[in-house]
């Protein structure tokens, strides 16, 4: 591993401990929407970039436990939607 890029597999060991493969790429996707520079798909990333994705996972979690004692119940687009929008303005 170089000091400055993770490839694809170490990023998804990485976070594989704590996320499934299909919330990773997930995460990526919802990077990519506000920055450019992150392509889901590409085969390295920079090492900010689990940095980037644990603060996503965790203002999803967080707007989620949220909703849930606010409604009891939500739409997890919108929860989703909520939470990325949080992150865009943090």
């Amino acid at each position: 591993m170089s000091d400055s890029k993770f490839t694809r597999a170490e990023l998804f060991e990485l976070l594989s401990a704590s996320y499934s493969p299909e919330q990773i790429i997930a995460g990526l996707e919802q990077l990519a929407q506000s920055d450019p520079a992150v392509d889901p798909n590409a085969q390295e990333f920079p090492v900010d970039i689990s940095d980037r994705l644990e603060k996503l996972f965790s203002l999803a979690q967080t707007t989620l436990d949220k909703s849930k004692l606010l409604e009891g119940s939500g739409n997890l687009a919108n929860i989703q939607t909520g939470a990325i929008d949080m992150a865009e303005w943090h």
